[in-house]
């Protein structure tokens, strides 16, 4: 039952294993080999005469027939051979035996080292999770025939080698990971390529006639895993349950003569960043990144153009509901390829399969044909008559369907599709006359093609999710009964179960058997412990060890539990997150372009984690970023030319978090491995209580306002304010040190249901860098073939009005309403901590609320929901959204239904946290609290000292939109702050900065001690100092940054919280912030900061302020870029920095 077929390098599929103490014995009639485990890698030799070997003072342990072998891998210690056991011939393929890997085992490679107790049970775990996935698996393989191309490539002669492991698809290239100790022995005749999916043989027959119905799934490599834990698609555009299926029918003709055809379609998760995390039984998809997504989408579309041609994109997620946000950001995607492609080679399809065939009224897919039929005629289907011969026809174009999973909807669908191109085949075939149909053969029709749809369904879904497919009933009966339902409840039950129990032991056997981790115990003894950090999960004991080695440029990530070691070459991480937790631990976010693996580090405080990331950049010789200071919650930094740039990252939530220590080991401490280049902390936001119009800057200092008239260009129009009588649109952008120019244009439309025209878009200036829109009483009609909702197809106009060379950066909807958000591409990374909350009216039962995290609807006209506030929906008085720029702050508000004073921003203080702060919309009530200048008849700024923004333009749109309400506009230049990093070189100084004689009113008779707590971004940690009940003021408080430059820190501010110590738990009085700008004078200088909550003052902190510099670290020692370089490129103890 198991030929020997030895063709393309004599592959081995035949061989009898010995298994002795020192090695491996295999011998075939071709070619005969040992196999040794030899540390980190094996030695396989071949040999003619088994007497050669020396083997004969051994026992032998144990033989076995072997039919081809799978590849070795390595475990903690010991390798393991993967071995076939048991195979079975399918049937063949145009003469081609097919063969199915029914069975396989894992044989260890001796000699077998000594392992402990704790190494030999996490071996087990490891072995468990890779047998599991074996026995799971469907391989397939074939000597003589590729499988993992379809029968049109082969048709063609599109080979790149006449040996098959070489000419192989790697998308589909199952083992290829595995084999690579034969091919760097040069063992390539034990090369066996598998493919994993389904393949169905069938001989059929209709009116005497007989035929092959054959049905391949071949199932993708690069991106695939358990359901929820791989979703999406990573930014080399490989996808998710990427699965090509293959429809192949050959008869043999009145001449004797063997006719073919073939039709190919393809399925794969939506094309994007986004994941679908949690507990719940269906948990809601969440775009992870905006900014990388239209890469990702790009070079997924450009590959299937380039392997498929033209294409039809066919989308059958939810229009309404959670699926909503992924299937409109899809849609849109692809338009705007569509715009710059300028050939249209691709077309969607929207088709809301839930909402269609609601009630199991499955004939409604008639609808979705009834959209296709043109195309399915025009790509056709591949046929020729020999295999030698030229083909009749070509397979012009493909179809890819997707749903979330790509299984259940997909299947009824991919069926369909199937069933309307067999009916061609057939008739092409001469087995069906022209009217007939194969309805008409229920033998064929239900127990060979309705069955292998089946069977091929349920092959898709045991891979994915661990349970049969759903819907199965209706692909092989045309119905959908209550048994089927009840049938579907219990798999989807099942997979829930998996999805939360069984997942995760799933989606590491897979890792590990392609390659994407290996098993490694860390050796302390062997490590250079100045380029290690230790690493602990959170309510674990066993850690997490961090290595980076300067010769290999390497960064690895041992895991002290399960042995599981992530490594990656340094060119291969482009992009690192920095995170700020409220415990004043400091985090990284990395993230491997080519991989998308995510990973996170929480370091103990943000001076840790700069020391790391500087380390990175250091052995990428590069020198340190110049963005890398600011951020408050999350932020990348990644490759951009020959710098590190910034990129935002969503969704730092859903990585694994961890807490780290300093490793130490029996000689020697760690000792530190960067330079210090940056903290994390909350931004610091001067207390903006007073302002001022200085000439064309809008700045905020004094209390009373003073205006300069000036004239304007012709761009322009004459607009008076309360506040502002006349701004400057020529004035010069700001040239002060560390300060970069941001061109911003502001707008705020009341459509009033109108249909926005490409012509009605000209009211949106171009060449601006940043672009913030907001749109208001968006309802109407989107034209065909859209079927994006009307907020989603009024961003669509937007995008495509600006044009390619801006993304997307964020938006948030809310019930007719959206703040859009853009910015030019070549910015983006300069761009991190992008967060979204809600504007909140006074309610001082529920202000403190929950952030919104997964279910933010991007687009659409859901109104909050409680369960995403933890409020009533009718404190909701707008939206905002929140970013860095460089090293500035900045907030975009949009106001739609304030009635009284008391905004408040949730988790955020609107007053206190940030730089910038512009509201757009209903601002009447906000404009009267007094804190804010009026730009723009609704349009509102507030600044923080030291900050502008100049070069004013307010745009007339009476003559680009004429209806009731048009666009009110304006453009600025705001002011940013950029940190050189130059700066941070050998001869750095170091800065204290002292405050005394702290002072807060009306805390006399208070009854509990108070806690002031001092943070900013550039500081080695938060300080925190109590005063006792009493007591009149505090002692003096020294505060320590390590951005040591003086004209940076003039800029800023440091933020400060007074917190009561109450008996149950502590209660904030207030925040506010003091600026440094003169503290650098001779002598300390006299503050005042006033302590606001929720927007109302209720404390005013009063006392001195003094900040020192002293030169070359002689008072205050930091950690420069040369000790960071001792620490890494030589052994000579350093100084071990202040922390």
């Amino acid at each position: 039952s198991n030929p020997t077929i030895t063709m393309d390098g004599n592959v081995v599929i035949d061989a009898l294993l010995y298994k002795y103490p020192t090695c491996l014995l295999l011998s075939s009639p071709n070619g005969s080999i040992t196999i040794t485990s030899a540390g980190d890698n094996l030695d396989i030799q071949s040999f003619e005469d088994p007497n050669d070997l020396g083997l004969s003072d051994y026992k032998k342990e144990s033989s076995s027939q072997i039919y081809g072998c799978l590849g070795a891998l390595r475990l903690i210690k010991s390798w393991h051979l993967i071995v076939i056991t048991e195979t079975e011939v399918l049937g063949t393929l145009d003469n081609h035996a097919i063969f199915l890997v029914t069975k396989t085992s894992l044989i260890s490679i001796p000699p077998n080292p000594a392992l402990t107790i704790e190494e030999s049970k996490t071996e087990a775990i490891h072995l468990q999770n890779l047998s599991q996935f074996l026995d799971s698996s469907g391989f397939y393989f074939c000597l003589d025939y590729d499988l993992t191309r379809p029968y049109q490539s082969q048709h063609l002669k599109l080979k790149t080698s006449p040996i098959l492991w070489e000419q192989v698809d790697p998308r589909f290239y199952w083992n290829k990971n595995a084999s690579k100790p034969f091919l760097d022995s040069h063992q390539m005749n034990w090369i066996l390529p598998v493919v994993d999916g389904y393949i169905s043989i069938t001989k059929a027959h209709i009116r005497g006639r007989s035929f092959d119905y054959i049905l391949i799934s071949r199932r993708g490599c690069l991106r695939t895993g358990a359901r929820y834990h791989t979703r999406g698609a990573d930014p080399q555009g490989n996808v998710a349950n990427f699965v090509e299926t293959e429809q192949i029918v050959i008869a043999k003709n009145e001449y004797d003569r063997t006719s073919i055809s073939s039709f190919l379609q393809t399925r794969g998760s939506v094309p994007l960043l986004w994941s679908q995390t949690g507990k719940t039984f269906k948990p809601p998809p969440v775009i992870d990144d905006f900014l990388i997504s239209p890469t990702a989408f790009k070079n997924h579309i450009d590959n299937q153009l380039q392997l498929y041609q033209k294409q039809v994109l066919v989308s059958l997620v939810d229009q309404k509901g959670n699926e909503q946000e992924l299937g409109e950001v899809y849609e849109t995607q692809h338009h705007l390829y569509d715009q710059t492609m300028g050939e249209k080679r691709s077309k969607f399809v929207a088709f809301d399969f839930h909402d269609v065939c609601r009630g199991n009224h499955y004939e409604n897919l008639s609808q979705l044909l009834a959209k296709v039929k043109k195309d399915l005629d025009e790509h056709g289907y591949f046929s020729t008559v020999d295999s030698e011969s030229q083909p009749q026809t070509l397979q012009k174009g493909g179809f890819r369907t997707n749903c979330i999973d790509c299984l259940d909807r997909t299947n009824v669908v991919q069926n369909l599709f199937a069933s309307y191109n067999l009916q061609k085949q057939l008739k092409e075939l001469e087995i069906l006359s022209e009217k007939e149909r194969i309805e008409s053969f229920p033998d064929f029709e239900i127990n060979i093609f309705k069955n292998a749809w089946v069977q091929n369904a349920d092959t898709m879904s045991l891979r994915y999710t661990g349970t049969g497919a759903l819907k199965t009933e209706f692909t092989k009966t045309g119905k959908q009964s209550l048994r089927g339902n009840m049938a579907d409840g219990v798999n989807s039950a099942k997979r829930f179960y998996n999805k939360n129990v069984r997942d995760s032991r799933r989606q590491d056997g897979v890792d590990l058997f392609l390659g994407k981790f290996s098993l490694v115990k860390f050796e302390p003894q062997h490590a250079n412990p100045k380029c290690c950090t230790e690493v602990t999960k959170p309510n674990k004991q066993k850690p997490i060890i961090l290595e980076i080695n300067p010769t290999t440029k390497t960064l690895s990530q041992y895991n002290l539990y399960n042995f599981k070691r992530f490594s990656y070459q340094l060119g291969q991480l482009k992009l690192l997150s920095r995170r700020r937790n409220t415990n004043s631990s400091s985090s990284i976010l990395q993230i491997n372009l080519d991989s998308g693996i995510t990973k996170q580090f929480v370091f103990p405080n943000p001076f840790e984690t700069d020391r790391f990331i500087y380390l990175l950049s250091r052995l990428k010789s590069l020198e340190p970023p110049a963005h890398l200071l600011n951020y408050e919650k999350k932020s990348v930094l990644c490759k951009s030319g020959s710098a590190f740039r910034l990129l935002e990252t969503s969704s730092p939530h859903r990585a694994n978090r961890f807490n780290i220590k300093k490793f130490r080991d029996n000689s020697e401490s760690t000792t530190s491995m960067a330079a210090n280049i940056g903290s994390i902390a909350d931004s610091p936001q001067a207390q903006m209580n007073h302002s001022r119009v200085q000439g064309s800057r809008v700045s905020v200092r004094d209390q009373t306002y003073t205006t300069s008239t000036t004239t304007t260009t012709t761009t322009t129009t004459t607009t008076t304010t309360s506040t502002i009588s006349s701004l400057s649109s020529t004035s010069n952008p700001s040239t002060k040190p560390f300060v970069e120019n941001l061109s911003v244009f502001l707008a705020t439309w009341n459509m009033d249901s109108c249909y926005p025209r490409e012509s009605m878009m000209s009211w949106i200036v171009q060449d601006k860098d940043l672009y913030v829109i907001t749109i208001q009483n968006c309802s109407y009609q989107t034209p065909p073939p859209h079927s994006l909702s009307c907020m989603g197809h009024c961003l669509y106009s937007i995008q495509l009005h600006l044009g390619p060379s801006y993304r997307l950066l964020a938006t948030m909807s809310r019930e007719k309403s959206t703040l859009i958000i853009l910015i030019r591409s070549d910015l983006v990374f300069r761009v991190s901590n992008i967060e979204k909350a809600f504007l909140i009216g006074p309610d001082p039962y529920s202000w403190r609320t929950k952030k919104i995290k997964d279910r933010l609807l991007i687009f659409g006209n859901r109104t909050p929901h409680k369960d995403d506030t933890n409020r009533a929906p009718n404190n909701v008085v707008g939206t905002a959204i929140i970013f860095n720029y460089n090293d500035t702050s900045l907030c975009f508000a949009h106001a739609t239904n304030i009635k009284e004073q008391g905004l408040k921003l949730e988790e955020f203080d609107i007053w206190n946290q940030f730089e910038y702060v512009f509201v757009l919309g209903q601002t009447t009530v906000i404009h009267h609290d007094g804190r804010f200048v009026e730009l723009l008849d609704g349009i509102l700024c507030r600044l923080m000292p030291s900050f502008h923004i100049s070069t004013i333009e307010h745009y007339d749109t009476q003559n680009k939109i004429k209806g009731k309400f048009v666009p009110l506009c304006l453009s600025f230049l705001l002011e940013s702050t950029v940190l050189d990093h130059a700066l941070l070189g050998d001869n750095a100084p170091a800065i204290v900065i002292t405050l005394d004689n702290i002072q807060i009113s009306d805390t006399a008779d208070l009854p509990y001690d108070i806690c002031l707590r001092v943070h900013a971004p550039f500081l080695h940690s938060d300080v925190s100092t109590i005063l006792k009940r009493r007591e009149p003021s505090w002692r003096e408080t020294k505060i320590y940054p390590y951005i040591a430059a003086v004209d940076y820190l003039k800029q800023k501010c440091i933020s400060v919280e007074l917190t009561a110590k109450g008996s149950i738990e502590d209660e904030l009085l207030g925040s506010g912030n003091i600026f440094l700008g003169g503290s650098f004078s001779p002598n300390a200088e006299t503050f005042n900061c006033r302590l606001m909550l929720d927007g109302q003052l209720t404390k005013v902190m009063t006392g001195k302020i003094q900040s020192v510099e002293y030169n070359n670290g002689q008072k205050l020692p930091i950690l420069n870029k040369s000790i960071a370089d001792q620490c890494l490129f030589s052994d000579s103890p350093t100084q071990k920095p202040r922390s």
